[in-house]
């Protein structure tokens, strides 16, 4: 006697392949990165990398032909000394005797640098010598000996009003102390962070050396500020010490008249000794606080900006850009193909 026939089974077979020749007409996109058709996708478009990356390149070198080069002036300096003199072993018995002195030695070095970035001597420096002219030549006009006056551009209000200078009435605000400035004529405080931004000073860390250093232009005006910067610095520790000595020893002076113990008229006496030697130093060294190893020169060489480095990264940009629209074009073809063919 047969068999009856399964029918139930027969028809899940049958479903089950032909969901599996509907899998396989499917189109399939494989996550897995192929390297040959990576390799294969870059080559079909290597004219347009190339061309990309050249054209990046040609376009950072026409701009770095642009920038004006700039020269670095550099001063090496050793630090002379430390202040404060010997007057930290007599700290304790002045103290007996009502006068305050400091008890450790404080290094001029460090307080020299700090006076050199300072807002007070820079501005000081670039009154004295007349800078502003220098710091802003775009500015100036050498003819008329007088600041160029034009109407202020659009990104001149724009700085303007993110500044929040202006008042309602459009008008500047008043206070006192403002600088009272010439038509067209920038303030000090800019001119101070323009030579602050040119101006590199650093401490050496354990080797003692100090380099004084400004990036300018014009080389000979980078060696000139920097020899100036150096000296006139030196200059003004040696009078704010010679200052600072005169006063101890005037005070001192007077306050020996009241001084009734003998100990104490004789340490009074040491310390007057001591700020006569600071105060004779102070008059005699040339080289108060730095001494100078080696003076800044005219450099002959640019230090900025360095062109040949600004096209290679231009080149290796311009290739990378290239590389990731290629990639992107090569995926949005295949996304199409496999639209097409589904």
């Amino acid at each position: 006697m047969e068999k009856p026939l399964n029918t139930t089974s027969s028809t899940e077979d049958t479903k089950k392949r032909n969901q599996a020749e509907t899998r396989r007409e499917e189109p399939h996109y494989d996550d897995e990165i192929d390297l040959v058709e990576l390799f294969q996708a870059l080559y079909k478009r290597k004219f347009f990398i190339i061309g990309l990356s050249l054209l990046l390149g040609v376009i950072v070198a026409a701009y770095s032909l642009t920038i004006p080069n700039q020269f670095k002036a550099q001063a090496t300096l050793m630090p002379v000394g430390s202040g404060g003199g010997g007057l930290g072993q007599y700290a304790g018995l002045a103290g007996l005797a009502g006068i305050s002195l400091p008890r450790g030695e404080t290094p001029k070095s460090e307080e020299a640098l700090t006076i050199l970035r300072s807002h007070r001597f820079l501005s000081g420096f670039i009154d004295q010598y007349q800078l502003k002219p220098l710091l802003f030549p775009d500015n100036w006009d050498k003819e008329q000996s007088q600041w160029i006056v034009g109407e202020p551009g659009l990104r001149s209000r724009i700085m303007a009003s993110l500044r929040g200078t202006p008042d309602d009435t459009g008008e500047s605000k008043a206070y006192e102390g403002q600088e009272i400035l010439l038509p067209g004529e920038p303030s000090m405080q800019r001119s101070v962070n323009r030579l602050r931004g040119a101006l590199q000073a650093n401490d050496g860390g354990r080797t003692g050396v100090i380099t004084v250093a400004i990036e300018w232009t014009d080389p000979v005006l980078a060696r000139d500020w920097v020899n100036l910067l150096v000296r006139d610095i030196n200059e003004h520790l040696r009078h704010q010490e010679m200052q600072s000595a005169q006063r101890s020893i005037d005070f001192l002076e007077r306050q020996i008249q009241q001084i009734s113990l003998v100990e104490h008229r004789q340490v009074a006496f040491k310390i007057i000794e001591e700020n006569l030697k600071s105060l004779t130093l102070a008059q005699t060294e040339a080289d108060f606080v730095f001494k100078v190893i080696d003076p800044a020169i005219v450099p002959e060489n640019r230090s900025k900006p360095k062109r040949s480095l600004m096209v290679a990264v231009g080149l290796v940009l311009g290739f990378m850009l290239g590389v990731f629209i290629a990639l992107i074009l090569n995926w949005r073809e295949k996304r199409a193909e496999d639209t097409l063919l589904n």
